[in-house]
């Protein structure tokens, strides 16, 4: 008998039918295979459902609980296998606790860890188990062994704190070092300078000057290796503060100016006048990378000249980018070796016979903190024609910026009619665009025969110059030889005489004033020092019968307010130093050796500025500016507090200026660095009237 076929609606169950029991094997095989032990309890804590997983990760033996079970506790309290499983936890207290707290409340959601006794860490989760409506059913729990995974998390936390030990050794170590090198480097470069000014013989001063370049050499690649080290770390400092920038390349230029010079180099900056002058960002990082960039161009140049160039590149309400170009006349660099020698330890010349030397860091640390300032370096150059260095950088721009001492006096320089002579190009475009700004009318001459002529033709058109600005090293004609031919010319008028020079010979000081020359500066002149000379050397006289004063960069920084400054430091060199250094500047100095005799000094005698070491004994500096800050809150007034340390790692500074101190200062001691911190706090110039 053939079977009639099954109708629609059959087919259609069976269908079904199928579906849910594969839906249910597949459910119950995950269920059974899952690497999470998994427990159903129902409403009256009764197991529902367990799965193989959940008694092997307990190591729970069915049979102890539940005699007879056949291989599994479902339908049984979960009493006995909760006492299962508080054998094995190294707290059952607290497990317990919890158990029933989740019990008391349905809505509880659980998620922990549970350490057991054999050593191994359970991640445990439990939720409340709901129908359709919402209605409560009971509670799941699943249970997952992370042993494996906390130990790897304990390792790599052992490897973070043994790194993070090793970093923290590394930065002590580089502190020590730096403080125990610069201590000594300090007194060293310090006391050489001093002797340097002293009378000496041509062999003494050979010597010292020999004593000084290699001490200065050795401090450079000191300086390199700390910041190069702070560059790996992550941990270079900057710093945010108000600074004017021509100040600062003028400070740049001062300091090389010597080596330029030495080398029989013409140096020059040039700032276009569209270039904001009042900026806000690190300036002594600025300071860091253009003297490496001027330094390397003097360096590598045997002739010829080296000029900065500073230009806006772009400027918005509150930012500007400016552009650094530092061009050379030098041995110049292939163009296979332009991308290296931005590599750390990486120079043009890498032979152990090159002819220069230095550690091959400095143009690395220099773009890796033009980085930071959102800049870039790039160089342009031909082998043996010399090498163009460029480097953006940006700054913010000064909200308020501080007022000037000189505005009232400017205004009287307008319209003055000034003679400038000078063979070097370069050097006769900056000096006319320094005068235009000042909106003083320069007229440009490059021999000193032109000049004399210049002189003759104006006075035939009754034009007669307030000033003449001259260079002292010129071909056929030098500056001195100048300055007599006018002075011994009846017939032309003589304008006051300002003599610049690219480096002062012993005996200039005096021809000068035999000449009857006005001042006589050093080249490259900063633009307020030629400014305070122009208006000096155009001033009023106290009287009919008081002698023209001779004015030098010394004279400039002799007529400043002499200050009392406190000194405290421990160091018995460092102390002889400093207080040189300061008096030689013009000021009063007391010296005491440690904070306790700071806070007691300052307490008893007025002083316009403070010095403070930091590492003192008895009391040391920070400890110090503290109590003298909480000693100023009930007495009032604020006396200005300079940190000197031989330490300068990152949070060196941030610690001083947290203790209440004004500025921060490292050591080995740069007076021009120290005059600097000094002027910013307690200005020491004198207004001159014309």
């Amino acid at each position: 008998m053939i079977p009639e076929p099954p109708t629609k609606s059959a087919v259609v169950d069976l269908r079904a039918s199928i579906k849910d029991s594969f839906a249910h094997y597949a459910l119950g095989a995950l269920y059974d295979t899952s690497p999470d032990g998994i427990l159903v309890v129902d409403d009256k804590q009764t197991v529902v459902s367990h799965n193989r997983p959940f008694l092997d990760l307990w190591r729970i033996d069915p049979e102890s609980v539940r005699p007879g079970s056949a291989g599994t506790v479902e339908g049984c309290p979960d009493e006995p296998v909760l006492a299962a499983v508080l054998q094995r936890t190294k707290d059952p207290e607290s497990f317990l606790k919890r158990v029933q707290e989740l019990y008391r409340d349905p809505d509880a959601v659980d998620h922990c860890e549970i350490a057991l006794c054999d050593g191994r860490t359970l991640e445990r989760h439990s939720a409340a188990l709901r129908n359709q409506g919402g209605e409560y059913l009971g509670r799941v729990w699943f249970f997952r062994d992370i042993t494996s995974h906390k130990e790897l998390e304990d390792s790599l936390q052992q490897a973070k704190e043994a790194a993070e030990a090793a970093n923290r050794a590394k930065s002590e170590f580089l502190a020590n070092m730096s403080h125990e090198i610069r201590t000594p480097m300090n007194g060293i470069i310090g006391m050489t300078e001093l002797a340097l000014e002293t009378d000496l013989t041509r062999e003494q001063h050979e010597y010292l000057s020999t004593v000084k370049f290699s001490a200065d050499s050795l401090l450079s690649l000191l300086n390199d290796i700390l910041d190069f080290s702070k560059i790996e770390a992550g941990k270079l400092d900057f710093e945010t503060i108000d600074f004017r920038l021509r100040d600062t390349l003028g400070n740049v230029m001062n300091s090389l100016s010597l080596r330029a010079h030495q080398k029989g180099l013409e140096l020059a900056c040039q700032v276009l006048a569209d270039v904001p002058d009042d900026l806000r960002g690190d300036p002594t990082r600025l300071r860091q990378i253009l003297t490496n960039l001027v330094g390397n161009a003097i360096k590598f140049t045997e002739r010829g000249e080296v000029v900065v160039r500073v230009k806006t590149e772009k400027e918005t309400a509150d930012q500007v980018l400016l552009h650094f170009a530092i061009s050379d006349t030098g041995v110049g660099i292939p163009p296979e070796k332009q991308h290296v020698i931005f590599h750390p330890f990486t120079q043009a010349d890498s032979s152990t016979t090159r002819k220069f030397g230095g550690s091959g860091l400095g143009l690395t640390i220099s773009s890796r903190l033009l980085e930071v300032m959102h800049g870039r370096i790039w160089v342009e150059s031909k082998p043996g024609k010399g090498s163009t260095f460029h480097c953006t950088a940006c700054f913010a721009l000064q909200t308020n910026p501080r007022p000037r001492i000189k505005p009232a006096d400017v205004e009287k320089l307008h319209g003055l009619p000034i003679l400038v002579v000078d063979d070097n190009h370069t050097n006769r475009r900056i000096l006319r665009e320094t005068l235009l700004g000042w909106e003083m009318q320069p007229t440009l001459c490059a021999s000193g025969k032109e000049a004399l002529a210049l002189l003759q033709a104006a006075k035939a058109r009754s034009i007669l110059f307030s000033l003449i600005l001259v260079d002292a090293h010129m071909p056929e004609m030098d500056g001195f030889t100048f300055a007599k031919l006018l002075q011994n010319n009846p017939y032309l008028p003589k304008p006051p005489l300002v003599m610049l020079t690219s480096g002062g010979l012993r005996g200039d000081a005096a021809r000068c004033r035999e000449l009857g020359v006005r001042a006589y500066l050093t080249k490259p002149v900063r633009s307020a020092d030629l400014l305070e000379t122009i208006q000096t050397v155009l001033g009023k006289k106290e009287g009919p019968d008081t002698p023209e004063p001779f004015i030098t960069k010394h004279t400039l920084r002799e007529n400043r307010a002499r200050l009392k400054i406190l000194l405290a430091e421990d160091n018995a060199v460092n102390q002889l130093l400093a207080a040189r250094v300061l008096e030689k500047r013009g000021h009063e100095v007391v010296v005491v050796a440690t904070g306790k005799a700071a806070l007691e000094k300052s307490a008893n005698d007025f002083f316009h500025v403070i010095l403070m070491d930091v590492q003192m004994p008895e009391m040391d500096g920070l400890e110090a500016t503290v109590a003298i800050r909480a000693r100023e809150q009930s007495t009032g007034g604020h006396v200005p507090i300079i940190a000197m340390t031989a330490h300068a790692m990152v949070g060196d500074k941030e610690r001083c200026l947290a203790s209440g101190m004004d500025a921060y200062i490292s050591k080995p001691l740069q007076a021009l660095e120290l005059f600097q911190a000094i002027e910013a706090l307690v200005p020491t110039s004198k207004p001159s009237t014309i």
